[in-house]
């Protein structure tokens, strides 16, 4: 095989700050993948799009998910990336491999299935109040609020303390993306959001390590393995991970496949009269559009994709929501099928990066959506014209204000 050098491959004009794409850009995405599956954007990105080369790329050590390279680019050693406590997410190994090991003694696929009682009571009570009001918008009635409540359940945060959840994970997300309206102030909010997130964790860390309880941050703080524990940082870090990450997956999936929903009455109406179908509907809609359109890799060494010759250190995109709908894997990737089986999407990644929350995450939204129309007996859109986050890496809406009846 000829490797060319990493000058940009004849491509197709793909701009993925395009308001028109941002709206719809699955029609953009299909094309760049068949036209250009792998393509330098003008930037200095690297865009992956095809199903094989973005899960070989997750899977595969030469690409580093160190955020604090990847996002900064390696150069501003004031930046917020260095500015991160320590959140196993943005190493690689044998860094990762420790904090994972150590987080996932306490947040186990067993642990997070006790909590499906608890958190059918919360969106139960969410969804009510919503019937409550005849109309309602699902982002700030459900999508935002019930991931929150269950997370600061998990973690122990007091009730009166979890609003600053929203704002602190607004502000990062924004920070954190390569793209859109990343300012001065964007990022300096960031900055503050990220400093007080740690003020108040290394707070409560230490009220959990003098009166630790049941919850999550008391197993943390006591969490030991061959003598190794979590220090402070390591603790604080990953409560602003598991927020962050747990509450923007979920938020944006509850409101995005709603809309989705209701949007094709034949498949809400197979929704409502099969709760056995539920799991891989809830697969099907996080591959049809996934949460995290995108994640970032850089190379840790010169790496060859199909020809092209990636470089070490440049930055490479992993199009998620591109891969999951390659016909190369999925048959009619464009149709919403809930009877898909099996569903082999990569919605959560893939490989030691693979997202720890996924199960939690998949519990959410498939409570949050059964809850939703199975109390309410009419939900209706009030608009089709919907507005999307101005994030690259994140699909999500602004709003989506609904007419609700029993």
């Amino acid at each position: 095989m000829t490797t060319v050098d990493s000058d940009r491959p004849s491509g197709t004009g793909f701009d993925p700050f395009d308001p028109a794409v941002r709206q719809d850009p699955y029609p953009h995405y299909r094309r760049l993948r068949e036209e250009a599956p792998v393509y330098r954007d003008p930037s200095g990105f690297w865009v992956l799009t095809r199903y094989r080369d973005v899960r070989a790329a997750l899977r595969d050590p030469r690409f580093g998910h160190n955020l604090r390279e990847v996002l900064s680019g390696g150069t501003d050693s004031d930046s917020l990336f260095f500015k991160l406590p320590p959140l196993f997410v943005v190493f690689d190994p044998p860094e990762h491999t420790r904090l994972r090991r150590l987080v996932g003694k306490s947040f186990t696929r067993k642990y997070v299935g006790k909590l499906a009682g608890r958190a059918q009571e919360i969106v139960t009570e969410l969804v009510r109040a919503a019937l409550d009001q005849g109309e309602a918008d699902l982002v700030t009635a459900l999508g935002r609020p019930f991931p929150v409540i269950v997370i600061g359940e998990i973690l122990g945060v007091p009730e009166a303390d979890r609003t600053n959840f929203y704002r602190w994970s607004n502000d990062l997300v924004r920070a954190w993306d390569p793209g859109f309206a990343r300012t001065e102030d964007v990022v300096r909010k960031g900055e503050q959001s990220l400093r007080e997130f740690g003020e108040y964790f290394a707070w409560l860390a230490q009220r959990r390590r003098d009166e630790p309880g049941a919850d999550l941050l008391s197993k943390l703080v006591r969490v030991e393995d061959e003598g190794d524990t979590l220090t402070m940082e390591e603790i604080v870090g990953t409560c602003v991970l598991l927020i962050v990450a747990g509450y923007e997956s979920s938020a944006n999936g509850i409101t995005l496949y709603a809309r989705e929903l209701l949007s094709r009455p034949g498949l809400l109406e197979l929704f409502r009269s099969r709760p056995d179908l539920h799991d891989q509907a809830v697969e099907e809609l996080l591959r049809y559009e996934p949460p995290g359109h995108m994640t970032v890799r850089s190379a840790l060494t010169d790496v060859e994709v199909d020809g092209h010759t990636i470089r070490q250190h440049e930055r490479v995109i992993l199009m998620i929501s591109t891969a999951n709908r390659d016909p190369e894997v999925f048959d009619d990737p464009e149709r919403l099928d809930f009877r898909r089986w099996p569903n082999h999407n990569i919605t959560f990644g893939a490989g030691i990066h693979h997202c720890m929350g996924a199960p939690l995450a998949r519990m959410e939204l498939r409570l949050a959506l059964a809850t939703l129309f199975r109390e309410a007996s009419r939900v209706e859109l009030v608009t089709d014209d919907v507005r999307f986050r101005d994030n690259l890496l994140l699909r999500g809406l602004v709003s989506l204000p609904v007419r609700l009846g029993r």
